[in-house]
């Protein structure tokens, strides 16, 4: 008796928390990186692949946070500068900058990030949800926030937001 009462109140805690009771004890992979002095994460299922930004093309009559475009084998891939997006101190030089390839099924960009970049794993239960507080063009995107202070980005989200699709129109 004692054990299902303590499942049912655990299932309980996990709804009020906001969690689906059945993602406890589960993890999710996801490739961290650095804006300015914070970090952050997106999970792995929305990364296509990584690499070293090289022969960026500025486009002019784009909005600022668009650094330009780069010829991925082939493939002309606009990328978002997420420090200019997000409105973070600006970069002290344009050194070791990395492009992290994002997809879905109906869109793909590169967004400009800071090294190093590793891929982990999150236990789903230390994710928490972004405080009701915060304000700001980030707290769209949240997904929540891990331990020592990981904020962890909703890839889905940016990969579906219209204001970084950059329109043929002028």
């Amino acid at each position: 008796m004692e054990s299902r009462t303590r499942r049912v109140l655990g299932e309980r805690a996990q709804k009020l928390a906001g969690r689906d009771a059945r993602s406890f004890g589960a993890d999710l992979e996801v490739v961290t990186f650095r804006l300015a002095d914070e970090r952050y994460a997106l999970a792995s299922r929305h990364v296509g692949e990584a690499f070293p930004l090289r022969g960026l093309t500025p486009l002019p009559c784009t909005p600022p946070f668009v650094a330009g475009i780069v010829n991925l084998r082939g493939q002309i891939l606009s990328l978002v500068d997420l420090k200019v997006f997000f409105d973070l101190p600006p970069r002290k030089d344009d050194g070791d900058l990395m492009v992290i390839l994002i997809r879905s099924e109906t869109m793909e960009m590169g967004l400009l990030v800071d090294p190093p970049l590793e891929v982990r794993r999150l236990s789903l239960a230390a994710i928490h949800p972004p405080l009701a507080t915060l304000t700001g063009v980030r707290s769209a995107y949240l997904h929540g926030l891990a331990e020592r202070n990981l904020i962890v980005l909703d890839g889905r989200k940016i990969l579906e937001d219209s204001s970084l699709r950059v329109m043929d129109e002028l």
